[in-house]
């Protein structure tokens, strides 16, 4: 960044600066939601506390709890996020089955439920509101559950 300031070429530094903050807010959430960090580097792989949500930024596993419990359907981006312009654009609607300490079985339309590891979860959303034919089939899916 301090060559393109030197050489007076202001757009490369503003696209550098905005890669820059771009990764920074990424890691930021990816810390609040999951309440820790990821650092990979070749063959490292490790977990560093993230303490810096603030009240009412709700944690991956109240989320997931909360649609376990309801039967909520919810939208997870899973893996490598997508870009800024769509960040829900991979988004998977799925169920949840179980939460368990590393995992959480999911259910999506037409498949077969599997695991998904919790750190691989990017982002969690209730999916969008629903019309009264997904409502009434929210309703047999829970129901079908007990």
């Amino acid at each position: 960044m301090a060559g393109y300031l030197v050489e007076g070429d202001h757009s490369k530094l503003a696209r550098r600066l905005e890669s820059d903050v771009k990764a920074l807010y990424a890691f930021y959430h990816y810390g609040v939601l999951q309440g820790f960090v990821r650092l990979r580097w070749g063959f490292i792989d490790e977990g560093l506390t993230a303490e810096w949500a603030l009240p009412g930024d709700v944690s991956l596993y109240r989320q997931l709890k909360s649609a376990s419990e309801t039967g909520t359907p919810i939208d997870l981006v899973i893996g490598v996020a997508p870009g800024w312009a769509d960040p829900w654009s991979r988004a998977r609607r799925v169920r949840i089955l179980e939460l368990r300490f590393n995992d959480v079985v999911v259910e999506e339309e037409g498949r077969a439920a599997f695991a998904i590891a919790r750190h691989e979860i990017q982002a969690v959303r209730l999916a969008p509101e629903h019309t009264e034919q997904s409502a009434t089939q929210d309703r047999a899916w829970r129901e079908e559950r007990g």
